[in-house]
């Protein structure tokens, strides 16, 4: 059996290797600001179910359409009744569509072309589910990839098609109301992403284990972030001002870096009391975490509640680092925490204001 993608990624990766590229879009779209048009229709709230097993990922999503508040006719100047999700072909292999739970038809409910799957006729208030898979071997380093035997997310710019279809664009303002992450059990104990755990359980005899995360923050979908490896971590508290809310905070690492993440700890909380101080923005939620990666493709990423780094940026003991290098760690902390608590606002602004 073969995905309903199939030719169109077999074209995509003939275009590709004739150029020299790594199986990607043959042609990156200059995309102008003069050109921008808000979308009719949106992906408002999203249900993802993560299976990871050897070799591929599993994912089930969930998608409840609403109708744009902000799309005017006579701005846009059109009247298509389609939703435009974005996928890359060469990555999302899909399996199955389905409005409201029935099956849908190609040629009739949705087209499939280069990098984009097209719904016509989507009616606010459904939901539409799609069920892809996507291999473990990803040596790009965006969307979901796996390193040194650790599975993370990289979905800046535009690195969340690589994991499903979804209107992969930073105006399409989602709420990720549930994220359930499936596991085995003794390769990958730390499931985690953003928001809180809700729900968390074992399967087949303990041999493989799952955890739901929500998070109460509407966001891009280039803010979801997903980290899921055998790791520990250091814990510490905060207290809010003037709130006294409790917020749990936890460092992830690999076992033997452990020792040398006591100081972005530290810098972590001067940053909170910071923003308390200067602007009186507390903390929003209950928990926060931060993972060092090894090979992670970035400085760090401000992932709500969920920062990653790459573990060059977050590691520093007496014995080993500068007065620079404990500099560089507080800096880059700092910067990703602000960033974090203040990039949803921005990304609302930019959305009414465009």
């Amino acid at each position: 059996m073969r995905p309903l993608n199939y030719n169109i990624a077999q074209e995509t990766r003939a275009k590709a290797n004739g150029k020299g590229t790594d199986g990607s879009i043959d042609a990156e779209e200059e995309i102008f600001r003069s050109k921008y048009r808000p979308l009719k229709y949106v992906v408002d709230k999203v249900h993802l179910d993560f299976v990871l097993e050897p070799a591929k990922t599993i994912i089930t999503t969930d998608m409840y359409i609403g109708l744009n508040s902000l799309w005017e006719e006579s701005i846009n100047q059109q009247n298509e009744n389609v939703l435009v999700l974005d996928g890359q072909e060469t990555d999302v292999s899909l399996w199955s569509i389905a409005m409201d739970g029935k099956e849908l038809e190609r040629g009739i409910h949705y087209e499939l072309n280069t990098g984009k799957l097209i719904l016509r006729d989507p009616k606010g208030g459904s939901v539409l589910r799609t069920v892809v898979t996507i291999p473990e071997s990803n040596t790009i380093l965006e969307g979901l990839f796996k390193t040194d035997g650790l599975y993370c997310t990289q979905c800046e710019a535009d690195g969340f098609r690589r994991i499903t279809y979804f209107p992969d664009r930073p105006d399409n303002i989602c709420l990720f109301e549930k994220v359930r992450i499936e596991a085995c059990t003794k390769e990958y104990p730390v499931l985690l992403s953003n928001g809180i755990p809700i729900e968390k359980g074992t399967l087949d005899e303990g041999r493989r284990h799952f955890i739901v995360f929500s998070d109460v923050f509407p966001k891009p979908c280039y803010l979801f972030a997903l980290v899921a490896g055998d790791l520990e971590y250091i814990e510490d508290f905060y207290i809010t001002r003037p709130s006294k809310n409790k917020v749990a905070l936890r460092i992830y690492s690999k076992a033997q870096y452990i020792d040398k993440l006591h100081h972005a700890m530290t810098s972590l909380k001067k940053a909170m009391k910071w923003d308390e101080d200067n602007f009186g923005l507390e903390y929003d939620s209950e928990l926060y975490n931060i993972v060092a990666v090894d090979d992670f493709n970035a400085g760090a990423m401000e992932n709500k509640s969920l920062n990653i780094f790459n573990a060059s940026n977050i590691l520093a003991d007496a014995k080993n680092a500068t007065d620079s290098d404990f500099q560089r760690v507080e800096n880059i902390v700092s910067e990703a925490f602000t960033n974090a608590a203040a990039s949803l606002k921005a990304i609302h602004l930019w959305c009414y204001c465009a």
